[in-house]
């Protein structure tokens, strides 16, 4: 265990790097989880884009409390791409990982997903569970396992439902110098688009036995009326989606992955519009108690 004052004398093996900002409502629950975890052989950076709350004293007791812990605060907000990119930069283990400061993590995470990491590995995940503001569980997302044949996970993983958790894998653990070589795209769905073009270095594993749990939380914000309906169409349509589907082909490595993901974009387009209509038609019906 880890005691105020400590100071570690080796590169840790894991590196856990969270970006925040205006984060002080959950942050202390996600650290409290990360610093719960049964492998304690890892560092914690924690990257302040300038927050304006309870964010940095919150973050510098933490700082205080446990030598693993590095708080950065940013003089402005880099943005949240730049953020990401600088806590990996700043990170020295072995492995990596990013946590969002609202999310929590069950405490065999590290240890399982380090157990998983065999060679060949890219990315190693868990099993995502969704919670609310106060840790009750709302779903238990279906567990999904990747083929261990390599063009086969690149198909699978490009035709997971962008609507289901699909956004959830770059919290994945990684091999941290093979990430360093990789750069966000400025664009909708750019976490998807990297960890594709990860992937394609190595195997997805994923693991039902370590959970991610990913925090929901209702706000009262939202398009005005006329906003909502001016993009009605746009939106069932999933007309915004298009250029997001269209960026898979030029980040595919090979020819023939580059022809399987064109021909497959019709069906993928149909899937998603066919998810969406029932993710719609199944909240309803929880709304009216049916």
């Amino acid at each position: 265990m880890y005691q105020p004052g400590q100071k570690k004398v080796a590169a840790p093996r894991v590196s856990i790097g969270m970006p925040v900002y205006n984060g002080e409502r959950f942050i202390q629950k996600a650290v409290n989880s990360l610093l719960e975890q049964t492998m304690p052989d890892f560092e914690l950076i924690i990257s302040d884009n300038a927050s304006t709350d309870r964010t940095e004293a919150i973050c510098r007791a933490y700082e205080n409390q446990d030598a693993r812990i590095k708080y950065i605060r940013q003089s402005t907000n880099l943005g949240a791409g730049v953020n990401f990119r600088f806590v990996l930069e700043e990170a020295i283990g072995q492995y990596f990982m990013w946590a969002a400061s609202d999310d929590c993590w069950s405490n065999n995470w590290l240890e399982t997903l380090l157990r998983d990491f065999a060679a060949g590995t890219a990315l190693a995940f868990g099993h995502v569970v969704s919670i609310d503001e106060h840790n009750n569980v709302i779903e238990k997302f279906r567990y999904r396992r990747f083929s261990k044949i390599p063009f086969v996970c690149w198909v699978q993983y490009y035709m997971r439902e962008e609507m289901y958790y699909k956004a959830n894998y770059i919290y994945g653990l990684y091999q941290r110098e093979g990430l360093l070589k990789f750069a966000f795209l400025e664009t909708y769905g750019a976490d998807n688009h990297f960890v594709f073009e990860v992937i394609q270095q190595g195997r997805l594993s994923t693991n039902s036995e370590a959970c991610f749990f990913k925090r929901f939380v209702a706000t009262s914000e939202g398009a005005s009326a006329k906003e909502a309906n001016s993009g009605f169409l746009r939106k069932r349509l999933l007309l915004d989606m298009l250029p997001y589907y269209l960026t898979f082909p030029k980040l595919a490595r090979s020819q023939g992955l580059k022809v399987v993901v064109i021909a497959l974009l019709p069906l993928k387009y149909f899937k998603s519009l066919c998810f969406m209509i029932y993710r719609s038609v199944s909240a309803r019906l929880r709304r009216d108690g049916l």
